[in-house]
């Protein structure tokens, strides 16, 4: 099958023959391959959307199994933490400190955390940290300038993109 290049410059090939002039069976000829130059492009142009399809579905799948996956590592770490805390309650019962294994060393330690009683606001100040995040706010942005706003260090771009229905 040509590429969709070769199919324009097809086109562009017999409009000019055409433009030129030329005889009745050339005419003929010409006007008989455009026909079959827009039912390649056509093809080609389903073609095309099959393989943006495809990207679509495929990305999407992706992206659903990447959600999967991470339920799934959620679930496992809450199963592993439930059977730790399950472990160390069962060694605390029995009075065992250290449990030794031909690969494997069990053992309770005493680790010290911080719990945090309040909301951070409370705390004092010299222990917390203001986290401030800045963001444009694109639509406002788009509006102000299509309203012929002056926005410094925003400029209103025109942009092509392909559509597919």
């Amino acid at each position: 099958m040509p590429t969709l290049t070769d199919i324009q410059q097809g086109y562009m090939d017999i409009l000019e023959t055409l433009a030129l002039g030329c005889d009745e069976d050339t005419e003929a000829a010409a006007l008989s391959m455009l026909d079959e130059l827009g039912a390649m492009e056509s093809d080609k142009v389903d073609a095309i959307g099959a393989v943006l399809r495809k990207y679509d579905a495929d990305e999407k799948h992706l992206r659903d199994e990447s959600q999967r996956l991470q339920r799934a590592a959620q679930s496992m770490a809450k199963a592993r933490d439930r059977f730790r805390a399950y472990l160390l309650r069962v060694m605390q019962q029995n009075g065992n400190q250290k449990l030794k294994g031909k690969v494997t060393t069990l053992y309770i330690s005493n680790r010290q955390s911080v719990h945090i009683s309040v909301p951070a606001e409370r705390l004092p100040a010299d222990y917390v940290e203001h986290v401030v995040e800045i963001k444009p706010l694109k639509a406002n942005i788009a509006a102000a300038l299509k309203e012929g706003k002056d926005v410094p260090g925003a400029l209103l771009v025109e942009q092509q993109t392909l559509g597919m229905r």
